[in-house]
């Protein structure tokens, strides 16, 4: 813990609410995908799952996933371009 903390010092009360805010607007850029691509997105960015075991899971081509999963990065991309 004592050891811990010096050798990662603590994040400043400005770095945690970024932090915080940057997870908010993540979150809801994930909420505004489909269904498909939200669940598909968390496997494999959360998960670390590949696109084959995804693709095996859901009974499809793991391109099919890999198109999937990067349509979803590019509206996330596109919600954090227009929000500023």
């Amino acid at each position: 813990t004592l050891y811990n903390r010096a050798l990662n010092a603590p994040k400043s009360i400005e770095d945690t609410a970024f932090d915080s805010l940057q997870n908010k607007q993540l979150r809801l850029a994930i909420q505004r995908l489909s269904e498909i691509q939200r669940r598909r997105f968390i496997l494999y960015h959360e998960f670390g799952l590949t696109y084959e075991q995804i693709a095996k899971m859901e009974g499809c081509a793991f391109q099919v996933v890999a198109k999937s999963i990067k349509a979803a990065e590019n509206k996330i991309k596109n919600f954090f371009e227009s929000q500023g």
